[in-house]
């Protein structure tokens, strides 16, 4: 016979439905929890505590990725000042 819910097993005491149960009221309160917090919070703002992202902390993927951003941010900086710096001399060639 196939069981159908935990009833028949609660009613037995059996501690395989009584773990089942905690543990599935476990997660439908974090659910509830989760929507409450994100129903009443403002969205984008970060907690006063907030500092700065610990870099120690992250992931060594994250790392990775976080300085290849930083070094292609660099990357075209550089790039850019010298092509500022291209426009000043042909500016200044031009008003002579």
């Amino acid at each position: 016979m196939i069981r159908v819910g935990l009833w028949e097993g609660l009613m037995k005491g059996e501690t395989s439905a009584i773990i089942n149960l905690v543990v599935f009221q476990y997660h439908c309160a974090m659910i509830f929890w989760s929507h409450w917090k994100c129903m009443t919070s403002e969205p984008g703002v970060l907690p006063k505590n907030y500092d700065t992202l610990s870099f120690r902390k992250m992931a060594p993927p994250m790392k990775e990725a976080m300085l290849g951003v930083k070094k292609q941010s660099a990357e075209m900086a550089v790039d850019q000042a010298g092509q500022e710096m291209k426009i000043k001399k042909i500016e200044a060639q031009i008003s002579e």
